[in-house]
């Protein structure tokens, strides 16, 4: 049974980055075939400023309608004026396609299943203008690919098969042993490079004949040559596990011997390698006890040697602490002698300062009497005179007190003083 073709076409799609989940649905189009979207076109939804181009991907990018660059994957700044007309896959597709019809070199009617590994080449090239990928989109595109593709596959197989008999048909099923299935996918990328387009891989996935009764006269020969390549084979095989055995026990003695003359010889200078360890250590040793006894002799020399540099630094030290504390002495006099002769300067300049400044004090104060001693005579006049109406006020007072004066004739006065004189000296007149 021949197998289902493909076509390629453009896929009308969302957001592009729901671009790969379109890549993992399998759709079916017309008769039957597969359908390869091998370019998406999103659509522009809401008012977005960003587009994200999924990973292994390629996005066209048109500004106002017009083509302007290459994006790679990733987050992109689009405005609403910037569309991508074209998403184009990175990936390599399958195309499978079934060449109807072909005739053997002996007229025998054959179908030839064909696949082809397609890719769109989105390498930026040497310009960085991605002039390959441009070229798909703009001058050849989705539609036309398929039937070109178809054209060009089905004229080189059909040629394939004319130049075999149909018992060599199924030789084309083994693309080691035929160049011109790679003489053929050569011209393919001739002339589909021009347009981007790629072709990896060619292969022939199966051969179909027409009429069944070849099938059954090629099955017996068939048979028959693959039971002699069994045979031939199994004989090879057992031909070859004996070589190999042989070679095996051989190699295997000639280890054997290398290891024995490896282990000894290893052995020997294992020996050498002891009695020179020995040597070393031994020399090593005397090195050792050499090195103990220079080192103690040189320690003593040190020892005597810091104990006499010691001894010097501390005459010297005493020396010098004699020498400054001496000099520090009579500086320390010199420096109390004039101390004490300042702070006594020192204390007359204060002292004639404090006589002055008594003095001045002194004359503000006198005057300031002066000046107060005028504006207090009334004062002292009103308190005289207040105190000498008390004082007659006290005598008013006084019932014992006799006030005589000279009376003249009046004999009321001489009777009132005669016995306020006669109560002081304590005679009771009235009695």
């Amino acid at each position: 049974m021949a197998s289902a073709a493909t076509e390629f076409y453009q896929k009308d799609i969302g957001n592009p980055s729901s671009a790969p989940e379109h890549l993992a649905r399998v759709e079916r189009g017309g008769g039957g075939h597969r359908m390869l979207p091998i370019v998406m076109r999103p659509s522009r939804s809401g008012m977005s400023f960003w587009m994200s181009v999924p990973q292994g991907f390629k996005a066209i990018v048109a500004v106002h309608g017009r083509h302007q660059g290459v994006w790679g994957a990733g987050w992109h700044y689009a405005p609403p004026w910037v569309t991508i007309p074209f998403l184009v896959s990175e990936a390599h597709w399958v195309y499978d396609t079934p060449v109807k019809e072909c005739p053997t070199a002996d007229n025998v009617m054959v179908t030839i299943d064909i696949s082809l590994v397609v890719r769109i080449n989105t390498d930026p090239g040497s310009d960085g203008k991605h002039a390959a990928l441009f070229a798909f989109c703009d001058t050849l595109g989705p539609q036309q690919l398929s039937p070109q593709l178809n054209a060009f596959q089905e004229e080189a197989v059909r040629d394939m098969a004319r130049n075999r008999r149909y018992h060599e048909i199924y030789d084309l099923m083994d693309a080691q042993h035929d160049e011109q299935l790679e003489n053929t996918r050569r011209g393919l990328n001739i002339h589909f490079k021009a347009y981007g387009v790629e072709i990896t891989e060619i292969a022939v996935t199966n051969v179909h004949f027409n009429n069944s009764v070849f099938l059954k006269e090629m099955e017996a020969p068939a048979i028959y040559r693959q039971q002699d390549e069994f045979n031939k084979l199994e004989q090879a095989y057992a031909l070859k596990t004996i070589e190999i055995k042989e070679k095996e026990t051989k190699q295997k003695q000639l280890k054997d011997e290398d290891l024995e003359k490896f282990e000894a010889e290893l052995q020997r200078k294992v020996e050498e390698f002891k009695k020179e360890l020995n040597k070393i250590r031994a020399e090593t040793s005397k090195q050792l006890a050499e090195i103990r006894e220079q080192e103690k002799a040189d320690i003593l020399n040190i020892k005597s040697q810091s104990n006499l540099e010691v001894a010097e630094i501390r005459q010297e030290r005493d020396i010098e602490l004699s020498k400054i504390k001496s000099e520090g002495q009579a500086e320390a006099d010199a420096i109390e002698i004039e101390t004490r002769t300042k702070v006594e300067v020192i204390k007359a300049d204060v002292a004639y300062q404090v006589a002055i400044n008594k003095a001045k004090a002194l004359n503000h104060q006198a005057g300031a009497e002066a000046e107060s001693a005028k504006l207090l005579v009334q004062k002292r006049d009103y308190d005289q005179k207040f105190k000498h109406l008390r004082v007659l006020k006290g005598l008013a007072d006084n019932r014992h007190l006799a006030i005589s004066g000279n009376n003249g004739d009046n004999q009321v006065s001489q009777l009132l003083a005669g016995t306020n004189a006669g109560t002081v000296i304590g005679l009771n007149v009235g009695k």
